[in-house]
């Protein structure tokens, strides 16, 4: 049931055949937009899991260049686009960790070893959030530096470092978004064809509430602790985060529930699904979002790479091996 095309240029998502990277289109009211190549990298993994393509593993790592220190020792730094004029922009753990994710479900141990032995603590030195505020550095938390030194550099230190920090995040995660949703009285997340962006956006909201929206543990966070569980081996903690995340991931979020294997998710809610614009899996349908997240209406827009439609078959089918999606 794929809806792949590699050479599909005037769909929602596309890729650049050149630089091999998955794209998006741009936004009506942004047409010189970039095409989301900041967030390439991301894409690319969500990409290859249900398509497979090989390439899109190429294009990963020619975003990354290795850099010599005047002692003639190197590092690995990686950059968000494989193109000149991503070279002196910032990188971050996001970026940092769906290149190790991509690389494990296409089992480039080898490599993915190579760039976790020489990769350093901190990341960037002049990071830029997606809000545009500029800040110091961008560096790897603790617990992101066990994941990748165990996984992928096989130190002994990293997965009990990794999997201790976790466990106590995620129960101070609970605790912050039960504390949030009550003080901003938010809604439990809606179904998409429910959501009203005009009066449920956090735009839209009193400061009161669009403060405590912003301290609640993202969904997107949420997204890419899921998949550093899902390339894991299973183990009795693994599972116990996992379940522990179930209680944080929103209702309706099915690609999250199937990435988590926790809670329910039908066959019917799987079908049911249409292809949005603005990241739906990475972000909750009530008042915390702060995203354009829409319905994709146009035909021509929806004739292949339906990638959030796919990615959300594709792991329905890993998950339910029985009752496949065909």
């Amino acid at each position: 049931m794929s809806t792949f095309n590699w050479d599909a240029t005037e769909t929602e998502f596309f890729v650049d055949q050149v630089n091999k990277m998955m794209l998006v289109q741009n936004y009506g009211w942004d047409p010189d937009g970039d095409n989301g190549k900041g967030d390439s990298i991301g894409r690319n993994k969500e990409a290859f899991f249900p398509y497979g393509d090989p390439r899109f593993i190429e294009g990963v790592k020619n975003c990354w260049t290795k850099e010599f220190k005047p002692n003639g020792k190197y590092y690995w730094k990686g950059h968000r686009y494989p193109t000149p004029e991503y070279l002196k922009k910032d990188f971050s753990r996001d970026h940092t960790t769906n290149t190790f994710v991509i690389m494990a479900l296409a089992e480039e141990d080898e490599w993915a070893k190579e760039i976790a032995s020489h990769i350093r603590w901190v990341i960037t030195k002049n990071h830029v959030t997606s809000k545009g505020k500029k800040v110091r550095r961008h560096s790897f938390t603790p617990a992101m530096w066990g994941w990748m030194k165990g996984k992928f550099a096989g130190k002994w230190w990293g997965m009990p470092l990794f999997y201790i920090i976790s466990f106590i995040e995620i129960i101070l995660y609970n605790l912050l978004n039960g504390l949030c949703y009550l003080m901003g009285w938010f809604s439990r997340e809606l179904l998409p064809v429910d959501y009203n962006p005009q009066t449920m956006s956090r735009q839209k909201q009193s400061k009161w509430r669009q403060m405590w929206a912003s301290l609640t543990y993202p969904v997107y966070a949420m997204n890419l602790f899921a998949w550093q569980l899902f390339i894991l081996k299973n183990n009795p903690m693994k599972r116990i985060l996992q379940y522990m995340m179930a209680l944080l991931v929103p209702r309706n979020n099915h690609t999250l529930k199937l990435i988590y294997n926790v809670g329910k998710v039908t066959k019917e809610q799987v079908l049911a699904y249409k292809s949005m614009k603005g990241g739906r899996f990475t972000t909750p349908l009530n008042e915390i979002n702060d995203r354009d997240v829409k319905f994709v209406t146009d035909p021509t827009r929806l004739e292949f790479n339906r990638l959030d439609e796919d990615l959300l078959i594709a792991m329905w089918n890993y998950r339910n091996p029985d009752d496949l999606i065909t």
